[in-house]
């Protein structure tokens, strides 16, 4: 199994390119991971991650040259920080302008809209199959993962990006062979092409793995993946070594911490866990609070 190290989550709090509501509800929504994706003839696929859990996730499109609008909502209607909205229906060769919204925020790119145009004529080929599972690192599965997918020829540009979700087991799969070029035409990906696979847990937890190679000749299975996941929903102040218990080895990490043989900047899970008085910065205070819960628990 692949494990990746705490090093390999992207947090992006202030995070470049953020877009803030134009409506805002109580608390300010923070969105970044935009993309569309799987554009066909008539169809397209619209994603995204925000910093608070939304139910109300849809996608307003219009034709380019028109005013009307066509609201698309998230199938999925739990409050979640992963956003997926498949839009259908549209006509072929053809631009659209989208906005997104989650709950009261709205993301129109400043007023511009964003924009993709669909395909002129759909290929078709024989399907070849990627499978793979996502797992975090207590070996529970990861549920509504974004899985972005682009294959890459030696000397070519990439490939169209394609959008899928992982199902309650963690697992999810595609049909490689059907990739498509930006403009369109069959990517035709096959044996010895890299394989990049971007993984989007939720606003503050991801992971990219760049070194696959298709096999090209049939189905392929792909190892595990395991990423560590941060969720500030879940987080305890306290539990350095984040397995849910206040113990030894949480003031164990925290005098390694002060001692500088983990350096900082700490990852985010472990900065929220080690900062017990809240003031931004890991101290011999916070040792004094840890021990004395140490003592507490005793």
């Amino acid at each position: 199994m692949k494990t990746v190290s705490l090093a390999a989550i992207i947090l992006l709090l202030t995070g470049v390119g953020n877009l803030q509501p134009e409506t805002g509800g109580e608390a300010q929504v923070l969105m970044r991971g935009l993309e569309v994706s799987d554009i066909s003839v008539s169809s397209a696929i619209v994603s995204w991650v925000t910093d608070q859990k939304c139910s109300y996730n849809r996608v307003e499109v219009r034709p380019a040259a028109k005013d009307s609008v066509i609201t698309f909502q998230d199938k999925y209607r739990i409050a979640t920080y992963v956003h997926y909205v498949e839009l259908t229906g549209l006509e072929p060769d053809s631009e659209y302008l989208y906005r997104i919204g989650s709950d009261t925020g709205t993301w129109d790119n400043q007023g511009e809209w964003y924009s993709f145009h669909t395909l002129q004529a759909q290929p078709q080929t024989m399907p070849r199959a990627i499978v793979c599972q996502v797992l975090d690192t207590y070996s529970e599965p990861l549920e509504r993962v974004l899985v972005r997918i682009r294959a890459v020829k030696e000397g070519s540009e990439p490939s169209a990006l394609r959008t899928v979700l992982t199902a309650k087991t963690g697992w999810w799969d595609t049909t490689y062979s059907t990739l498509l070029t930006t403009g369109g035409e069959l990517y035709n990906a096959g044996r010895d092409d890299l394989l990049t696979v971007e993984y989007l847990v939720n606003y503050w937890s991801s992971y990219t793995d760049e070194n696959l190679v298709l096999s090209g000749e049939s189905s392929q299975n792909l190892d595990q993946v395991s990423i560590p996941v941060y969720d500030p929903g879940r987080g305890t102040k306290g539990d350095l070594t984040g397995d849910e218990a206040i113990n030894i080895f949480d003031l164990l990490e925290m005098l390694k911490i002060l001692s500088e043989q983990i350096p900082q900047p700490l990852d985010q899970r472990l900065a929220f866990a080690a900062d017990l008085d809240s003031n931004g910065s890991v101290t011999i205070m916070d040792l004094l609070a840890l021990l004395q819960m140490l003592s507490s628990a005793a």
